[in-house]
């Protein structure tokens, strides 16, 4: 019973660290500006654009720049779609964008 309650805390540690990214995580630059300062919403629509520094938001200490307000507004209402736990994640829809 005590192995299965110590197994059961570490499991629910390491979910909780997975879903807890800060922007030491993601490998950034000093300026903590996400994917080189291009729009990460405009890659969702296949024509990836560079973001402006006046149009930003920040999450978990990592900054996000958008090319127009709607996109940081649709980005603001959930991060989470926009945001990938890899770079890989970050690229795939501008990879199938190019197919």
């Amino acid at each position: 019973m005590k192995n299965t309650a110590i197994l059961l805390f570490l499991l629910m540690s390491s979910v909780t660290y997975a879903q807890d990214k800060s922007a030491i995580d993601f490998n950034l630059p000093k300026s903590r500006v996400a994917v080189q300062g291009y729009d990460v919403v405009s890659y969702f629509d296949a024509t990836p654009k560079e973001g402006s520094k006046s149009i930003q938001s920040t999450v978990s200490g990592v900054h996000y720049y958008f090319s127009s307000q709607k996109n940081k507004s649709l980005f603001d209402k959930n991060p989470n779609r926009y945001i990938r736990n890899t770079a890989a994640g970050v690229l795939m829809p501008c990879l199938e964008a190019m197919r």
